[in-house]
């Protein structure tokens, strides 16, 4: 069987590194990309994946509003996220919204080809990162509002 996927990431060395990683799966066919929230959202309805692996961060509508808004009306539709964050928040929202996984989007390549296959198996994935600093979130809920905040308020 063949897997159909759509990339969205707007970085052009990441997203073009994604397909390539990718490519090389027998059983992965990427159908097209994305650069953009409403692009993705745009084209995932229109094309309708297996797979969608989306950047959290997109311009525009972000990852996690795409998301969102992919599950609202596609609700079978599997979206694995990638986050450069290092916060439990942002990962916890990404799983509000649908996705069904995230990796950091500094894993390793071997990371990434196991989280699409188990999103792709009808399972959730969260690497190893991320699953820590969920759990950190959990035991010290304040701690991580906190360090939330102060991110947030650093950005501007």
């Amino acid at each position: 069987m063949s897997y159909r996927i759509i990339v969205a990431e707007d970085h052009p060395l990441l997203r073009h590194g994604l397909k390539a990683l990718l490519g090389t799966q027998p059983d992965y066919q990427l159908i097209d990309e994305a650069v953009d929230g409403r692009e993705a959202v745009a084209k995932t309805l229109q094309r309708q994946p297996d797979l969608v692996v989306m950047d959290l961060s997109l311009p525009g509508i972000g990852g996690i509003d795409a998301a969102a808004q992919i599950r609202r009306r596609l609700p079978q539709q599997k979206v694995l996220a990638l986050s450069d964050f290092d916060s439990e928040i942002h990962v916890g929202e990404a799983m509000r919204a649908g996705c069904a996984g995230c990796v950091k989007k500094d894993c390793a390549p071997e990371e990434m080809l196991l989280a699409v296959k188990t999103v792709l198996a009808g399972r959730r994935f969260i690497d190893q990162d991320l699953a820590s600093l969920l759990l950190d979130g959990v035991l010290h809920p304040d701690k991580a509002r906190d360090e939330f905040i102060a991110a947030r308020l650093a950005e501007g």
